[in-house]
């Protein structure tokens, strides 16, 4: 599950909201964040990964399952 508490210009980009469940990568089943993040951080900026996602509305609780295509990129260092 991405974390409530995060929010950027990534998960925009990629249509993701804080809450939603990213249940696979490239096809590839993800068992936790980490994995999620680790498959996500094997590929090079600007290669394209395929996200399948499931979303839970807040207030209708209506289940959504889809495919996003994102573009990888350089990981923010927080030096900024």
């Amino acid at each position: 599950q991405i974390p409530l508490s995060s929010t950027g210009k990534h998960l925009d980009r990629a249509g993701l909201l804080p809450g939603d469940i990213i249940l696979e990568v490239n096809k590839e089943k993800a068992e936790n964040y980490l994995q999620i993040l680790n498959r996500i951080a094997q590929k090079k900026p600007g290669e394209k990964v395929n996200i399948k996602v499931k979303r839970i509305g807040k207030l209708s609780k209506v289940i959504q399952e889809f495919n996003v295509e994102a573009i990888v990129t350089e990981r923010p260092t927080g030096k900024d």
